[in-house]
């Protein structure tokens, strides 16, 4: 499995969280898990799980700016 793990501000979760899911949806990619925390600087981090050599883990983390 591969997690890829995006920051963004609280005030910006509800807009990221709706274009994600489009993303998701228009890409038919699959997810073996979904999550989100806050960290210790106010950001929200969210993890987002596929299984390993997934096309779609690495089109998510250069749409949405996130790490592997």
């Amino acid at each position: 499995m591969q997690s890829i793990k995006i920051s963004v501000k609280q005030a910006d979760l509800a807009e990221i969280l709706n274009t994600m899911r489009e993303w998701l949806d228009r890409e038919r990619c699959n997810l073996w898990h979904f999550r989100h925390a806050s960290d210790e600087t106010g950001f929200i981090v969210i993890d987002a799980g596929f299984a390993a050599g997934d096309a779609c883990a690495e089109a998510f983390r250069q749409r949405f700016g996130g790490t592997a």
